[in-house]
């Protein structure tokens, strides 16, 4: 079996959450360079790798660089 996976120490942002319990996964996204799916995309900030799971199934079937 094959195992993938990176380890990354995020720095808590600065930036406005509407609910602080997410924070730690916008950190770790952001700190790990990695795309943040959620289907609560209200709570985090507008930006381009936090997508909803149809987003990114969109941006990965047609080849999209969207992230």
């Amino acid at each position: 079996m094959k195992v993938f996976g990176e380890t990354v120490i995020p720095e808590k942002s600065d930036i406005s959450m509407t609910d602080e319990t997410d924070r730690v996964f916008y950190d770790t996204a952001a700190a790990g360079e990695a795309v943040l799916i959620t289907g609560n995309k209200k709570d985090y900030p507008d930006k381009p790798f936090i997508m909803t799971p149809a987003d990114f199934l969109q941006n990965y079937i047609t080849g999209g660089d969207k992230f």
